[in-house]
């Protein structure tokens, strides 16, 4: 029994020598593998770490800009940039497209401001919307995107001006009918009025003489719509007899006859100014062989509301010789497609030695599209007691 005991106790000893040694060696096994602390000597030896040289960057070209939401319709669209590297490149193109047409391209130069520039001309900017993008070609020969691509290009509205939306409106007013021809005639009868001459005494006398004539005028318009509004040209005639001043008798005493008959070959174009959506202005240069011979002359007209509906005209003509006009006029649409027009002048026409005055009255119907008619009819007199009636008609067409 006491040696069972014995050996019992001899390997529990043995069993906590054994644990206790492997305990110890590794321990010292730990203790190896930590690095030790820096010493003096060997922070004074250079290393010998083969760690990688970091590589120089390579300078990449760029394009910077402020792309624009919109360009002006009738402007030039500038594109101002500037440029990174510009050694290293060749060319800086805006490949741009409007619409389906084909593609374009614009240079970038260099500026008076020390910047870049690209332009689109104004005659360019025609549609909605303006898609463009920009490369660079370097002068080793690649080609790199620098802004959009053809794929997704950048967006631009054309926009209008105040003048184009003009335009627009007024060619809508006028269902697009930039051309007008029309041609109008009118009959003008006075009654009687007084001529006043020198008898072979001396002397003066007054003669109660017929005073009439006819007018037939033809003119063709055409509309721009912009500042010049419109601009036309008008050609005619007048015919009649007027209480001309006479003499009796001729430079050398001789008894001559008064000469009553008158009459007028004239041209006169005429142009008109938008000066704002309300007032109009417009000019006339009268040229024309009377019965004396040839004669210039000139008129004036401003007009206030709408050119193509309600307005107010106040304007007057003059021809040497043959006399002169004022008159105002207000047009009044009472119904899209009827307008009427009380008309005030005083004239001395035809080469009449006094001034009279004229009422009338005008009435316009487009009775299909593009064409209208008139009539007018008034009533006018050269002095109180002694006056007789008008009338006139008008046809115009328009494309």
């Amino acid at each position: 029994m006491s040696q069972l005991f014995a050996k019992v106790t001899f390997s529990i000893a043995s069993l906590l020598i054994t644990e206790a040694a492997i305990a110890a060696a590794d321990g010292e096994k730990a203790q190896a593998m930590e690095p030790s602390p820096p010493t003096a000597a060997s922070l004074a030896q250079p290393s010998t770490s083969t760690t990688p040289t970091a590589q120089p960057e390579v300078a990449s070209p760029t394009l910077q800009h402020a792309p624009p939401p919109i360009a002006n319709m009738g402007e030039d669209l500038v594109i101002h940039a500037s440029l990174t590297h510009p050694e290293l490149i060749r060319a800086a193109v805006l490949d741009y497209r409007i619409g389906a047409e084909p593609k374009k391209q614009a240079m970038f130069q260099r500026s008076s401001a020390d910047d870049y520039v690209a332009v689109v001309p104004e005659g360019e900017l025609k549609g909605e919307t303006l898609e463009y993008w920009v490369t660079l070609q370097l002068v080793s020969g690649a080609t790199i995107v620098s802004f959009a691509s053809e794929q997704n290009p950048h967006r631009v509205q054309i926009v209008p001006t105040a003048t184009d939306l003009n335009e627009q409106a007024l060619l809508t007013r006028v269902a697009g009918r930039r051309n007008v021809f029309s041609v109008m005639g009118e009959y003008v009868d006075f009654g009687h009025s007084d001529a006043t001459g020198s008898t072979g005494t001396g002397s003066t006398e007054t003669q109660s003489v017929r005073d009439w004539y006819y007018r037939v005028e033809a003119a063709y318009t055409y509309r721009p719509l912009r500042l010049v509004s419109e601009f036309s040209l008008r050609a005619g005639v007048v015919r009649g007899e007027s209480p001309v001043p006479y003499n009796a008798t001729d430079s050398s005493g001789n008894a001559q006859t008064a000469k009553r008959d008158v009459g007028l070959n004239y041209a006169a174009p005429t142009v008109r100014f938008r000066f704002a959506n309300i007032v109009y202005g417009e000019g006339t240069l009268l040229t024309s062989v009377t019965e004396v011979g040839y004669s210039m002359g000139g008129g004036g007209a401003l007009l206030l509301g709408d050119p193509y509906g309600t307005k107010l005209t106040l304007g007057f003509e003059s021809i040497q010789v043959f006399g002169s006009r004022f008159f105002a006029r207000t047009d009044i649409a009472v119904h899209p497609r009827f307008r009427i027009a009380p008309i005030i002048e005083v004239t001395d026409m035809p080469h009449a030695d006094h001034f009279g005055v004229r009422l009338l009255g005008e009435i316009a119907a487009n009775v299909a599209p593009g064409v209208r008619v008139g009539l007018r009819g008034g009533y006018q007199a050269r002095k109180f007691d002694s006056g007789s009636a008008s009338f006139g008609a008008l046809f115009a067409y328009e494309l």
